[in-house]
């Protein structure tokens, strides 16, 4: 945390007001608004006082632990998710027959700091299938036990990333970023097994 007062001239804060809008402020006065600019972010009334500023995002939210393995799942799962740029050097199997589905539930990190806006919020996971198969994905962003978001991405033979934005209310009914989790299902609906694989996922928020 930095001392408002200590910032030298012609840096950049950032005002969020009560309807969340941003404004730019420099050396504690409010000079024009700027939806764009995020770098960090106070409260109205707290400028004149001197108070904390915080740094404000993107914070990315990856998987710290595996809360279900489902049965097929090579394991520990959360391990083969969570670098800071994909890799597809490990990644996590199931090999799933006709009508065969299966699902892995991994927790995820808290931000340094809770959202204060209800926009910029992104699911991102990277997954493919085996040649042969006919795949369907299901990947849930729960909160504890209770939805928030979900996606069903539509894979193809080579590892892609697919993203999900989630609507502001969505991201509104979210009230403990300390307690969210990622959920992702696979099915298989073509005779013989076939691999599902998934190296990667992140949870983006501003």
């Amino acid at each position: 945390m930095t001392n408002v007062l200590g910032y030298s001239p012609g840096e950049r804060i950032v005002v969020v007001d009560p309807t969340g809008n941003y404004f730019d402020a420099l050396d504690g006065e409010i000079t024009e608004r700027d939806t764009g600019s995020k770098a960090l972010i106070v409260t109205p009334g707290e400028l004149d006082r001197g108070t904390y500023v915080y740094p404000a995002g993107p914070y990315f939210m990856r998987p710290t632990d595996d809360e279900d393995q489902g049965a097929e799942w090579t394991t520990p799962i959360w391990s083969k998710l969570d670098e800071v740029t994909p890799s597809d050097s490990d990644y996590t199997t199931a090999t799933l027959f006709q009508f065969e589905m299966d699902d892995f539930r991994v927790g995820l990190s808290t931000p340094d700091a809770e959202p204060i806006i209800n926009t910029d919020h992104f699911i991102r996971v990277r997954l493919r299938h085996e040649a042969g198969s006919t795949a369907t994905w299901n990947v849930w962003l729960r909160q504890g036990g209770s939805v928030r978001a979900s996606f069903s991405p539509m894979s193809s033979t080579s590892f892609a990333t697919y993203e999900y934005e989630l609507t502001t209310g969505q991201a509104a009914a979210i009230t403990d970023y300390s307690d969210l989790n990622i959920r992702v299902q696979a099915l298989e609906e073509s005779e013989g097994g076939h691999d599902f694989d998934v190296s990667w996922i992140e949870f983006e928020v501003p």
